[in-house]
C-alpha cells in the first residue's frame, strides 16, 4: 500500500537520522539552505546599496550641471545690462543730458531705445530695459517712451544714486503667472561721474524652463528656492512664491547655503531622495527629488526574481538530498532483510 510504504520510509528516515550518515545528510541540507539564504540576502542588499548610490550620483550630477547652466544664464543677463551701461550710445546720451546740451536729443533717444529694444527682442529674456537718469528721469525704454519720471522702487533708486550694481528679489508681475527680477547697472562718465543706470526687468521663464527640463527617472522633479525659502521655479507654476518649502530637509539645507544629498519626506509626506546645490552668487538653491520607492523599484523587482530562484534552488537541493537519502536507505534496507 502507498500509505504503508510512506510510513515505512518515515521510520527508515528516522533511523537514518539517528545514524551518523543521516546526520551528515541533514547537516549538508541545513548548510546548503543557510548558505543559499545568506547569498540571496547579500545579493539583495548589495544591489540595493549600489542602486541607491547610483540614484544619488545621478541627482548630484543633475543638480550640479543644471546649477551651472542657470548660473551662466543669470550671469549673461547681468553681463548684458553691464555692457549696455558701458555702450557708447548710452554713455553719450546720458552725458549730453547731464551737461544740459542744447538741441534736439530725440534722435539720440531713439537710437538708444532701438539698442535697448534690439537686446530685448534678440535675447527674449527681458520684459523691458530702461535707461534712467540720476534724478529718476526715464531717458529711454526698449518699449518706447522717454523724458518722463520713472517711479523707481526704493532699493533700485538707492542703488542708482549710489552707482552700485543691483539685483532685486524675485516678484510676480501683475497679470502674469511668471516671475521676474530687476537688474541695474550704473552709467558713468569717463571721469567716474554717475550719469544714470540701465535697469532691466528680467523674465525668469528662462530659469523655469531650464529647471523644468530636469528629468529624473519618470516621476522626479526639480525646483528653485531663494535664500528666503520661496519657490522661484517649479514645474507647477501654481506653486511659485510658496514660502513653506523651507520646512523640508532638502530646501532647508540649501537655504542655509549647503549642497549635498539626503533622504527626507516631501510636502505630501512621501519619502524622497533629494540632491540640492547652492548658487552663492545669486543666493538661490536648486533641489532635485525623486521618490524613493520609485527609485528603488528595480531592486524590488530583482528581489522577487531572487526569491523565485532561491525557492527553485532550495527545491532542487531537497530533491537531490532525498535522492541521496534513498541511495543510502536502499542498501541499508537490503542489509536488514532476513536471509
Amino acid at each position: 500500500m502507498p500509505l504503508g510504504r510512506a510510513h515505512a520510509s518515515v521510520i527508515m528516515l528516522r533511523k537514518l537520522y539517528r545514524s551518523i550518515p543521516g546526520r551528515l545528510v541533514g547537516l549538508y541540507l541545513a548548510l546548503t539552505v543557510a548558505s543559499l539564504a545568506t547569498i540571496t540576502f547579500l545579493v539583495y542588499r548589495t544591489t540595493h546599496y549600489i542602486l541607491l548610490a547610483s540614484v544619488e550620483d545621478q541627482l548630484r550630477t543633475v543638480t550640479a550641471g543644471k546649477s551651472d547652466l542657470i548660473a551662466r544664464w543669470m550671469n549673461e543677463r547681468q553681463h548684458d545690462v553691464g555692457v549696455l551701461a558701458k555702450s557708447e550710445a548710452v554713455e553719450a546720451h546720458t552725458q549730453l543730458l547731464a551737461e544740459g546740451a542744447a538741441g534736439d536729443l530725440s534722435s539720440r533717444r531713439r537710437a538708444v531705445g532701438t539698442l535697448l529694444r534690439l537686446v530685448r527682442v534678440q535675447y527674449g529674456a527681458y520684459h523691458d530695459i530702461k535707461l534712467v537718469g540720476v534724478d529718476s528721469q526715464l531717458l529711454a525704454s526698449s518699449r518706447g517712451g522717454g523724458s518722463s519720471t520713472w517711479e523707481a522702487a526704493a532699493p533700485v533708486g538707492l542703488a542708482v544714486r549710489r552707482g552700485d550694481p543691483f539685483v532685486s528679489e524675485v516678484y510676480r508681475i501683475s497679470g502674469s503667472d511668471g516671475l521676474s527680477l530687476v537688474m541695474a547697472s550704473p552709467v558713468a562718465s569717463e571721469e567716474g561721474q554717475l550719469l544714470g543706470a540701465v535697469i532691466a526687468t528680467v523674465d525668469l521663464d528662462g530659469v523655469n524652463e531650464l529647471t523644468d527640463t530636469t528629468r529624473l527617472l519618470t516621476a522626479g522633479r526639480a525646483y528653485h528656492v531663494d535664500d528666503r525659502g520661496v519657490l522661484i521655479a517649479h514645474p507647477d507654476r501654481k506653486q511659485l512664491l510658496r514660502d513653506d518649502v523651507a520646512r523640508l530637509d532638502g530646501p532647508r539645507a540649501v537655504v542655509r547655503g549647503q549642497s549635498g544629498v539626503a533622504q527626507y519626506l516631501d510636502g505630501s509626506g512621501a519619502e524622497v531622495i533629494g540632491a540640492y546645490e547652492w548658487l552663492p552668487r545669486w543666493r538661490w538653491g536648486l533641489v532635485a527629488e525623486v521618490g524613493r520607492d520609485q527609485a528603488l523599484q528595480p531592486v524590488r523587482d530583482a528581489r522577487k526574481d531572487l526569491l523565485i530562484i532561491a525557492a527553485l534552488v532550495t527545491i532542487a537541493v531537497l530533491l537531490g538530498t532525498l535522492l541521496v537519502v534513498r541511495s543510502i536507505v536502499g542498501p541499508l534496507r537490503e542489509l536488514n532483510r532476513p536471509t
